[in-house]
């Protein structure tokens, strides 16, 4: 165990809640279109990297919580617990694995912030924060020495079946590495916590959970409707907000917010339309009064009501809109203002032969 100072602990303290504070503030504030911009702006020096993961996954916040520190431990090989700041504020030191069989590993000395809040829309949220601590002594490694300038994850109940994740990863790796090399480093770190909340679901006890590296969704997943598996190029896989299924591009609805599956958005329009032909006899009973429409026609068209409600489609309510429509008369009282005397001549006349 490590012993710090007063002044050292309150620092820790202090900066450990001001980047809790700001990491949950941009997660509320952030958009996907805007990440190029702050992944370009957030590399001070060549051997950092920068690394944002905003996606909906599979799971409960409470499955998730329980089994977290096991999922996490996963992309880090050796974790220490220094010292314990506050029941939620601790320091650790961790050795980060390379992916690359002649770069060095890096280790870090961090505090650690976790805890369980509840968001101005009263979803149940859970978020952990990373930043690296100079005054620390850490243990004697052959590693270098990496500095975790921040590093957390925020992860929303969106649904009883699924989560929002909102990781953020900057860190400065140190030495002689190159970019690409950095880009590795923090793609490893950042890409297995898309499937934490999915395994820990399906996991029965954290005993259980398995310690090889967790497959990227896209790839071990195939489409629930068109069952396509998408190539290794391609990261085209959402899940769906409604029902929890893994979609493919194709078969899902992008241009709303949160994605939802076509079989979704379908059973969705089917309830609209069922509602509001529930609603239509109260507004025509209301406006019948001040109208020129009337019920009492035989046929069936936009501005009449039919005889029984259905929760038929449009497509199948347009038929019943494009039958028999109501033939209007035709007024004839302009003939007898031309030709007055028309019509008081002899009947068994030809009209035309009296005109003339």
């Amino acid at each position: 165990m490590v012993v710090l100072t007063a002044s050292d602990t309150a620092y820790a303290i202090a900066k450990a809640t001001k980047g809790f504070d700001d990491l949950v503030s941009f997660s509320q504030v952030y958009v996907d279109q805007d990440k190029k911009k702050y992944s370009s702006s957030a590399q001070p020096t060549p051997t950092s990297s920068f690394a944002i993961h905003h996606a909906p996954m599979i799971g409960t916040l409470d499955s998730l919580t329980a089994n977290y520190n096991d999922a996490v431990h996963v992309c880090t090989e050796h974790t220490t617990l220094l010292c314990t700041l506050s029941p939620s504020i601790s320091v650790q030191h961790s050795v980060l694995k390379s992916p690359i069989p002649f770069v060095r590993d890096r280790d870090a000395v961090f505090s650690q912030v976790q805890r369980s809040y509840v968001d101005s829309k009263g979803r149940q949220c859970y978020a952990w924060y990373r930043t690296s601590l100079a005054a620390v002594a850490a243990p004697v490694t052959a590693c270098i020495r990496a500095t975790v300038n921040s590093w957390g994850s925020v992860l929303v109940q969106v649904t009883p079946h699924t989560l929002t994740q909102f990781t953020v990863m900057d860190v400065d790796w140190s030495g002689n590495v190159s970019s690409w090399v950095a880009a590795r480093l923090a793609s490893k770190l950042v890409a297995p916590l898309t499937l934490v909340g999915h395994r820990a679901s399906s996991a029965p006890s954290s005993a259980t959970i398995s310690r090889e590296p967790p497959k990227v969704i896209n790839n071990a997943r195939r489409c629930a409707m068109c069952r396509v598996r998408p190539s290794m190029g391609k990261r085209d896989l959402v899940v769906c907000v409604a029902c929890s299924h893994v979609v493919c591009q194709a078969c899902s609805d992008l241009s709303v917010t949160s994605p939802r599956c076509l079989a979704c958005l379908l059973g969705m329009r089917k309830r609209n339309v069922s509602v509001i032909s529930s609603t239509e006899p109260l507004t025509a009973s209301s406006s019948s009064s001040s109208s020129m429409v009337s019920t009492d026609v035989d046929c069936v068209t936009p501005r009449t009501l039919p005889a029984c409600k259905s929760t038929m489609s449009h497509r199948n309510r347009r038929k019943l809109w494009s039958s028999k429509q109501p033939s209007a008369v035709t007024d004839l009282g302009y003939v007898a203002e031309l030709y007055p005397g028309a019509f008081e001549a002899d009947l068994h006349c030809p009209i035309w032969w009296q005109v003339c």
